[in-house]
């Protein structure tokens, strides 16, 4: 499966959320790609659709008033680097050690709260 064509079409998907929603509360964020991959990788389209959604929704929340969203691909030693960075708050100690945790949450808003934990399971298979 082309990654790059999966990344892209999924950050297409959330652009309501990231560009329409954010502008409605007077957040501005930007997002840039690079989507250098070469290669192919043999997950499941809704798998690596269901990470980057993940990703990207946590990058989101962590832009309270306005910033900028990195999404990247790079070929790595016969793999593919997917690489979502924003530049939020960051995250505590507490959380960075509990982050891959079902369930665990330290947003106001919860949702089903696997997110980093699903993101986390995909990539271990």
């Amino acid at each position: 499966m082309d990654a790059n064509d999966t990344v892209s079409q999924t950050i297409e998907t959330v652009r309501p959320r990231w560009q329409d929603e954010a502008q409605g509360r007077g957040i501005q964020i930007e997002l840039v790609k690079s989507l250098d991959a070469t290669l192919t990788i043999q997950a499941t389209r809704d798998e690596l659709q269901d990470d980057v959604v993940n990703l990207l929704l946590n990058a989101i929340d962590a832009l309270p008033e306005c910033g900028t969203i990195r999404v990247s691909t790079q070929d790595r030693e016969g793999r593919i680097l997917l690489v979502v960075t924003d530049d939020g708050t960051g995250m505590d100690l507490e959380t960075q050690q509990r982050v891959f945790e079902p369930f665990f949450t330290n947003k106001a808003t919860i949702g089903a709260r696997l997110g980093l934990a699903t993101v986390h399971g995909t990539v271990r298979r």
